[in-house]
């Protein structure tokens, strides 16, 4: 009975070891997939929380609040937040300009464009964590545009499930 109890706790310490590294490594699957989406020029940043001018943060749904990449083309969609009674979905869309990735000293991604309308510059840093998808994006303009911090996960185009509102025009 002792031995059946002793081999039973071996095997569970075995399929929790198994599990981590299976998780472990599905991240950095995700990851490769990631880094590849974005040298590849066709990726899509889907937000699920936007912090605004206020400061706060809100949950958004990530299929309308989102930053696209597709080869030159961007387009940006997502709620501006100036105060709590302010809320706006704005839908731009312009030339991608100065695309550059590379690994911080930790191994996350640091994505790093500008996005070009009609009159209107965004400059664009993504952080995407080590071995996952998570990240964030800090959005600054040069004109007087709020700058914005979303939260959520950066995909490949082909894996988005964007949803692009009607005022997608170049600004």
């Amino acid at each position: 009975m002792k031995r059946f109890i002793f081999l039973f706790i071996m095997l569970l310490g075995v399929l929790s070891v198994g599990a981590q590294s299976s998780g472990e490594t599905d991240g950095k699957v995700l990851f490769e997939r990631v880094i590849r989406a974005v040298e590849e020029g066709g990726f899509v940043f889907e937000a699920e929380r936007v912090k605004g001018e206020t400061g706060a943060f809100h949950d958004v749904n990530p299929q309308r609040n989102f930053i696209s990449v597709n080869g030159n083309e961007g387009l940006m969609q997502f709620y501006t937040v100036w105060k709590s009674e302010h809320r706006k979905l704005d839908t731009k869309k312009g030339e991608v300009l100065n695309l550059e990735m590379e690994k911080d000293k930790r191994g996350n991604l640091v994505v790093k464009l500008q996005i070009k309308g009609k009159v209107l510059v965004v400059r664009l840093e993504m952080s995407i964590k080590k071995d996952s998808n998570r990240g964030e994006v800090r959005v600054k303009s040069t004109n007087a545009y709020p700058s914005l911090t979303l939260e959520g996960k950066l995909l490949p185009l082909s894996e988005s499930r964007i949803s692009v509102g009607l005022d997608s025009e170049g600004w």
